[in-house]
């Protein structure tokens, strides 16, 4: 299990605990995760964060999850982000494609993920979702056009 998840995520810290006491983990860096692919294909999947720009928009923020789950649904296993609003720090989290009620959080300002979207899905691109919430934010805050008819 420490080989998956260590070829997930390279950078993670390891560590094993038995009843709440620390606990050395076997070696692991000569084992080979098992192929999890279906009909030889790799479906990995995908942990990121989204880094989510200082003040952004609650409203904003839930329409671009939801628009991202109508279109990238069965993509996306889980979301959650913390940010703040004029109601105090909400959490947001999705479970597939149910985005489940905000919660606000009593206000800590040492939240940690405070500002960043974490999300876990199959073939996703953390540059192409960065792109697609940075034009969505562009589209959101620019003044709305008035075409002459």
């Amino acid at each position: 299990m420490a080989a998956g998840l260590r070829l997930m995520n390279p950078r993670v810290a390891l560590f094993g605990a038995v009843k709440g006491e620390d606990q050395a983990l076997p070696p692991y860096d000569d084992v080979m995760p098992l192929d999890l692919s279906v009909g030889g294909q790799a479906n990995p999947l995908t942990a990121l964060t989204l880094p989510l720009p200082q003040g952004t928009d609650w409203p904003v923020l839930s329409l671009w999850v939801a628009t991202l789950l109508h279109a990238r649904g069965d993509q996306v296993l889980r979301m959650k982000a913390v940010i703040r609003s004029p109601a105090g720090q909400l959490l947001l989290q999705t479970v597939r494609q149910t985005i489940q009620t905000p919660e606000i959080l009593p206000d800590r300002p040492d939240v940690s993920g405070d500002g960043q979207l974490a999300i876990l899905g199959r073939d996703l691109s953390a540059d192409a979702l960065a792109q697609s919430f940075a034009a969505f934010l562009r589209a959101a805050n620019s003044p709305p056009s008035h075409q002459k008819t």
